[in-house]
């Protein structure tokens, strides 16, 4: 499932793969500037972490030009 949250490029989504057996939840960055925003969170990933209480994955998808910062249970 995938939510806008208001901003061109940013959506919520929340995932499930049952084969490899995780739930996802993500901020999904898309578009031509995907790696330059989610870089400017990078900045600030331990304030970000700590304020959230969770460790994320800063998926860049090297492939593509969009990227995830996700939490995975």
């Amino acid at each position: 499932m995938s939510w806008g949250i208001g901003r061109t490029g940013f959506r919520l989504v929340a995932s499930v793969n049952r084969s490899d057996r995780y739930v996802r939840a993500e901020l999904y960055i898309a578009g031509n500037d995907a790696k330059r925003f989610q870089g400017l969170f990078k900045d600030q990933k331990h304030e970000i972490e700590e304020e959230l209480d969770y460790s994320f994955e800063w998926e860049e998808l090297p492939t593509r030009r969009d990227c995830r910062i996700a939490c995975y249970l």
